[in-house]
């Protein structure tokens, strides 16, 4: 196998080993809206297609992202936690938010951050 083989043929790997990473975090995703929210009796599509797409595991810590998508808060540092899937969904769809709306979360350590819907 000469160079460029090898180096083509490495990349691959790295790749595809990349692409069935996320893979698993799509499955464990869909298993937690299915388990967690749906059996719960979160119905709002919106809701349940953002519970489905966005990346829980790129919001806590590296040493918990193997819990990202349990049934429970998680801590993210300076005494804050991550809120359970459930409760993020319930709030979501309790606020009946419409794409032309605008959320603020506030918390005790930083600034009001403002979320497009």
């Amino acid at each position: 196998m000469n160079y460029r083989s090898f180096l083509i043929y490495g990349l691959a790997l790295c790749f595809s080993g990349i692409l069935i990473g996320q893979n698993d975090y799509v499955m464990q995703r869909e298993q937690m809206v299915k388990t967690q929210l749906q059996a719960r009796g979160i119905k709002d599509p919106l809701t349940l297609y953002s519970m489905t797409n966005v990346p829980r595991h790129e919001f806590v810590p590296k040493n918990l992202v193997e819990h990202a998508y349990r049934d429970g808060a998680l801590p993210i540092g300076s005494d804050q936690t991550i809120s359970q899937p459930y409760i993020v969904a319930f709030m979501t769809e309790t606020l009946k938010l419409k794409s032309t709306d605008r959320a603020v979360s506030y918390t005790h350590l930083t600034l009001p951050t403002i979320y497009s819907v």
